[in-house]
């Protein structure tokens, strides 16, 4: 909604005046909205009852002082819209009412408020209250998020830590603007660093079905820390505490951006240390528990950043446990920090020294027994790590053991070539290594295998040719491993198949890779294939056996091997997301059956041809894969979860298309199913209607020109289920009437007499077809909305037990409409009410059990006729009144049949709005005319004294008309001819023929009685059994 409507909800919802129509419309306009891809906004019916509301909120408040306010307004409003649109009174009026409102920003505040008004501007310690309340805020929604409601002062002080600890890492106001994008903070380093502090871990277990739901996703402990890390992110940026990327403010109406830019901006969390206090005053460092050093390369001072004493507890040990380097460029003072420092700092958890002009490391580094996350991200001018192989004075077993209880170490960006040998050799607890754009890195070293604890590994952009052979036998634990733009490696080692915990691969840019086979066996569970693969073939774990697949995720971009032009996953039990993209030697892609399929994408498949989607859990179509230059088959069978489609964004279509949602997609009939299919023809069976509200004019557009979609059928019901139930039932009751009308029963000549007389109507019935374009509505479950373009092109509609629809033009136009079938529509009060289209276009249409039916046409306004009309069949319809105005002309109508309509009293009625009159009626096609019990039918047109003319008029047959005692005159086109009458011997002797010209009146009619033995009681009982 529009920024005043949600403003007029607003209001009305605080004086109680919104009801069950507002939520309502409400749901409709956003059912629309997403239906049709944002496409409509579907708002028409709201804005009408927003104009209803305004004058009710004016009159509450009229007389009353009240108080209105407005927050986060987000966009200006013009002044007088409060009033204007709103409904609201003046406020500086008599009732001394008063408006606040708060804007996000000055611009909004400056072009929203009236020549007058007060502007407040809200001062630092009304910013610091709202953000202590965010936090606060924002730790209910962390709790709830992961689980643990009942522990919302945990995830305060969670909260708490990780934003203040945020603050650190950000630039100040004091320090210089960096275009580099290296200053910039990414979500993953901040994550892990919350992770190293022990920010992120519960204070109990959490509960049985969270935890359970995020194993099942193969989420373990180390997933679990960014899933709880991207928690807190979002909800800061929700709150709006926090918003990644930062860039620190400049301006002074900037800092109210987020909580985070208002303190950054004005220094309130970071404390100022003097060189002097941060080299001698060792207590100093002892209070501190977040150490930042700034140093620009301009200056030969630094300045020491650090965060309060208010995040300490006294459960916590004392001292600094992060101190933050990053981008120190005055490299004497950095090695003097470092040499100085770092022994002083003996619970230092934390090392960042990214981006600095360190040349090698300093061995102080190795002493930090504490220390779980090192960072040397571009450290470009760092030629050599320090070895404990090579030093002079080795140290002892257990400063070994504890200066490797690393476990995340970052070596991004590193111009190193070869690593010492032993690099890895004692980091046993070591989680995630990161080997990101290390250009020069030639080898990696054997000591990488003893990473036992490994969970993560990414190699990019090196210069590496191949992996040490053994290098995965002792990495069991290893969940993710990601080779990235390795231009020069040809192979990765059989050892992968030991890495058994093995979930995520990533494989991308690596163009001499020409081995994946390798990957066969291991449980993955992402895998993306991304670069020039010429000659590779997909695992044979994954084409083969799926059904014992762990695979969820599987993305290949740039796959050009010529060797396999068909992708087969069937059945696969697992995979939820599939992505090919520039593939052009694919030209058939299965993915039938796979279940818990959510997501598929493809783009750029020049020679993709046969696509099989069927039995698989896609909720949208993307609009690429119908528009695949080449794609002549698709196959959507059994994907009841698919909503929309993209009808709007279509250039072409397949010559084979078939959507059912009823069919199972992979039973054992399917192979037959799929051989059905019919070429240039589109098959939509569906739940829905709402799938069609992308079928916008466009679409219709390219229709009428004959691009796609000329042949088409569709179906909308519950279930196949339903619709068999009512053919089932009604095939029962045939059968049922056929068996007794056989048997030897007392009542065996009723049952004859009444399948006779049900053969009987059913051959009169006029021949409906099912035209090449056919819509098909069965006991749908809502109004059908979303198909008022679909109609527009179709030629032939069947309607069946429906409770929604009142009158079939309230649908769509009809612009096409040659054949129509209602049946048990019980809601329908008047087929057509506008005929401006359909008029022109139908052909045939039968009508049967509409309950409600009053009359087959009423117009509103102008009177259409229906000029190609031929067959009208209606029956057992019992309020119906009349069927057509006697201003609509029927030039083509062949055959009329009514049959055991008990209300009707006459065929063409004055309609109200027209008051002239014409003495004839024209039906010049007509030949045959049936009225079957109408037992309040006193004339065929209301007007008595009006002449017809019918020169071809062969046969009226009458049954059970009792009141019809008059028969209309007929103008002597050819005086030979008579309409030959078939009805009861009693009906016809009491006929009304007029006084001054009966013989002209009664020699239009030629009588076919029944024989004179029959019964000649219009009325006469059944005897034939005890009543």
């Amino acid at each position: 909604m529009r920024l005043e409507e949600q403003l007029v909800a607003g209001v009305a919802q605080e004086l109680g005046l919104l009801d069950q129509e507002y939520h309502r419309l409400k749901q409709s306009m956003e059912e629309t909205h997403y239906f049709s891809w944002f496409y409509l906004t579907g708002d028409g019916e709201m804005l009408e009852y927003f104009r209803t509301l305004i004058p009710r909120i004016n009159a509450t408040l009229s007389s009353k002082k009240y108080l209105l306010v407005v927050e986060n307004l987000y966009e200006p409003i013009e002044p007088n819209a409060f009033t204007n649109r709103l409904g609201l009174p003046p406020a500086p009026g008599w009732s001394r009412s008063e408006w606040v409102v708060s804007a996000t920003s000055r611009e909004v505040c400056n072009m929203s408020k009236s020549e007058g008004d007060g502007v407040y501007e809200s001062s630092p310690d009304d910013i610091m209250a709202l953000i202590l309340f965010a936090l606060h805020q924002s730790a209910k929604h962390i709790s709830k998020a992961v689980g643990q409601e009942d522990d919302v002062e945990h995830w305060h002080r969670v909260a708490l830590r990780c934003f203040h600890y945020a603050l650190l890492l950000f630039p100040q106001r004091h320090e210089s603007p960096n275009a580099d994008n290296n200053c910039i903070v990414t979500k993953e380093e901040l994550i892990r660093q919350w992770a190293a502090q022990g920010f992120l871990t519960a204070s109990k277990p959490p509960i049985r079905a969270v935890q359970e739901n995020i194993h099942s996703k193969g989420i373990k402990h180390h997933d679990d820390v960014y899933q709880v890390g991207n928690i807190i992110l979002q909800t800061f940026q929700e709150y709006s505490l926090l918003k990644l990327p930062f860039a620190p403010a400049t301006k002074a109406d900037e800092p109210t951006d987020t909580a985070a830019h208002f303190l950054a901006y004005h220094g309130l969390v970071i404390d100022h240390l003097t060189e002097d206090e941060m080299f001698h005053e060792e207590q100093c460092l002892q209070n501190k528990g977040w150490i930042k050093l700034v140093c620009e390369q301009t200056m030969e001072d630094q300045e020491w950043h650090m965060s309060g004493k208010c995040l300490t507890n006294k459960e916590e040990s004392s001292g600094t446990t992060a101190l933050v380097l990053s981008h120190f460029s005055h490299k004497p003072s950095l090695l003097n920090i470092i040499d100085n420092i770092l022994p002083k700092l003996p619970c230092l958890s934390v090392l960042d020294l990214s981006y600095t002009p360190l040349e090698s490391l300093p061995p102080s580094v190795w002493h930090l027994c504490n220390l779980r996350l090192l960072s040397l991200r571009g450290c470009t001018n760092l030629k050599s790590l320090y070895n404990f192989s090579n030093r002079g004075n080795t140290l002892s077993q257990n400063d070994k053991r504890h200066v490797n209880n690393l476990l995340y170490l970052d070596l991004t960006r590193l111009n190193i070539n070869i690593f010492p040998c032993d690099l890895f050799q004692d980091m046993i607890k070591l989680e995630e290594l990161l080997l990101a754009m290390c250009s020069n890195l030639e080898e990696l070293p054997r000591s990488i295998s003893a990473l036992s604890s490994l969970l993560t590994l990414e190699i990019s952009g090196t210069k590496l040719t191949s992996l040490p052979d053994w290098m995965f036998t002792g990495m069991q634990q290893l969940q993710s491993l990601k080779l990235i733009e390795n231009k020069l490696l040809v192979s990765v080692p059989r050892s992968i198949s030991k890495a058994s915990c093995l979930n995520q691969l990533h494989i991308l840019g690596c163009d001499e890779l020409d081995e994946i086979e390798v990957f066969g066996g291991i449980g993955l569970k992402s895998v993306i294939l991304s670069g020039n693969m010429q000659h590779w073939n997909l695992p044979k774990s994954l084409m083969e056996d799926a059904s014992h697949g762990c695979l969820e995720e599987l993305h290949i971009e740039g796959w050009d091997s010529s060797m396999q032009k068909e992708i087969k996953l069937d059945g696969h039990p697992t995979l939820k997301s599939f992505l090919l993209i520039n593939a052009p030697h694919i030209r058939r892609l299965s993915l039938q059956g796979c279940r818990k399929l959510e997501h598929v994408y493809l783009r750029d498949l020049g020679a993709l041809e046969e696509l099989d989607l069927s039995a698989t859990a896609i909720k949208e179509l993307p609009p690429e894969i119908p528009n695949l230059p080449q794609l002549r088959r698709l196959l959507l069978m059994g994907v009841s979860s698919l909503s929309r489609f993209p009808w709007h964004k279509l250039q072409r279509f397949p010559d084979v298309f078939c959507l059912d949602c009823y069919t199972q997609g992979n039973s054992n009939h399917y192979e037959d199913q799929v051989g059905n299919t019919k070429k240039k023809f589109a098959h939509v069976c569906i739940e829905d209607s709402r799938l069609f509200y992308s079928f916008n004019r466009k679409t219709r557009m390219l229709v009428a020109n004959g691009e796609y979609f000329q042949d088409f059928y569709v179906q909308i019901a519950p279930c196949k289920v339903n619709i068999r139930r009512l053919e089932d039932e009604q095939d029962m009751l045939a059968n049922k009437l056929t068996e007794l009308a056989n048997k030897k029963s007392p009542y065996g000549d009723v049952y004859r007499h009444y399948m006779a007389k049900e053969f009987k109507v059913m051959s009169v019935a006029p021949p409906i077809r099912q035209t090449k374009s056919h819509v098909e509505m069965y006991a749908t479950n809502r109004y059908p909305h979303g198909l008022s373009i679909l109609l527009e092109v179709a030629k032939s509609i069947s309607l069946t037990d429906d409770i929604y629809v009142s009158h079939l033009t309230d649908l769509s136009s009809l612009d096409k409409l040659e054949d129509c079938k209602l049946h048990l529509c019980h809601h329908m009060k008047h087929v057509f009410e506008h005929a401006c289209y359909v008029g022109q276009s139908l052909r045939n249409v039968r009508v049967s059990q509409l309950k409600s039916l009053i009359r087959f046409y009423s117009p509103r306004g102008y009177v259409y006729n229906f000029d190609s009309l031929k067959h009208l069949h209606l029956e057992y319809c019992p309020r119906l009144e009349s069927i057509m105005p006697s201003q609509s002309a029927l030039p083509g109508l062949v055959t009329l049949d009514i049959l055991f309509c008990y209300n009707l009293k006459a065929i063409f009625y004055q309609h109200d709005d027209d008051d002239e009159t014409s003495i004839s009626y024209q039906l010049p096609s007509l030949r045959r005319m049936r009225l079957q019990e109408l037992p309040l039918l006193k004339h065929l047109r209301d007007d008595v004294d009006a002449i017809i003319s019918a020169p071809v008029w062969k046969e009226l047959h009458v049954r059970g008309c009792r009141s019809l005692r008059r028969l209309p005159r007929l103008r002597q086109e050819h005086p030979s001819q008579a309409v030959e009458v078939s009805g009861e011997r009693a009906w016809w002797e009491k006929l009304i023929w007029d006084d001054d010209s009966s013989t002209m009146h009664r020699g239009s009619y030629q009588p076919k009685l029944p024989p004179p033995f029959a019964s000649s009681n219009e009325r006469a009982p059944v005897t034939s059994y005890i009543r």
